[in-house]
């Protein structure tokens, strides 16, 4: 089984990119694998949350220009909230909860808290089989198995569920293609200097070696059914 494609954004260079991410994450989510230790927990919802940004900025039809508020009105508007059972924060509180307390501090502090220590916030990941991730790829549906929304709140804290954003991230992208905006960045969103023709690209190399996380942190939490 392989990984696969985004569809919904035929003749749009943004899907080519946004592809290439989510073929990453992907991967990320069958670790840890054999002697292959490191989970990448951090590191895919860092990917995630950085392709809910990219398509804010990219795609999402809105005459917002601040990052902060593109990033959490496109979730509010089209991250597939209504599916998911009982007990997550509201569409609001949860993009908020994304924006404050995953993605700034994920990008930008290596997941601590202004004052330099850890918040209350955990992910919980555990590997996937090929088989449960073309399920979570080709399934429209919110899994009848999956009893915990994306964002749950616990006496310890609030819990983002990695299996869950990577199918809503996906469902969300599918749902914002119909209204996206023709391909071409929105040239006054603050802190965005690269032009609409530069395009970042990848390649491959069989002896590149991968950057893997070597221990857990306090910000990560284990035991994902």
């Amino acid at each position: 089984m392989a990984f696969h494609e985004i569809t919904a954004l035929p003749g749009c260079a943004e899907q080519k990119q946004i592809n290439d991410r989510l073929a990453d994450a992907h991967v990320m989510m069958r670790l840890p694998l054999g002697d292959l230790e490191a989970g990448c927990n951090y590191s895919v919802v860092d990917l995630l949350l950085a392709v809910v940004s990219g398509v804010s900025t990219r795609l999402y039809p809105s005459s917002l220009t601040g990052k902060g508020e593109l990033f959490k009105n496109l979730l509010i508007d089209h991250y597939p909230w209504a599916n998911e059972p009982a007990g997550g924060p509201q569409p609001n509180v949860a993009a908020d909860i994304l924006w404050k307390q995953y993605r700034n501090p994920l990008t930008h502090a290596l997941g601590m808290e202004p004052g330099g220590g850890y918040s209350d916030v955990k992910v919980i990941k555990n590997p996937r089989t090929e088989a449960e991730l073309e399920a979570i790829e080709l399934n429209p549906a919110w899994p009848t198995e999956w009893d915990k929304p994306t964002l749950f709140q616990t006496a310890s804290g609030i819990e983002l569920r990695v299996k869950c954003l990577y199918w809503g991230v996906r469902r969300m992208i599918e749902s914002v293609a119909p209204v996206a905006r023709p391909t071409g960045a929105r040239p006054n969103v603050a802190a965005v200097s690269a032009t609409a023709s530069t395009v970042v690209t990848t390649v491959s190399s069989a002896a590149e070696t991968p950057l893997m996380m070597s221990k857990p942190s306090p910000m990560l939490k284990k035991g994902e059914a």
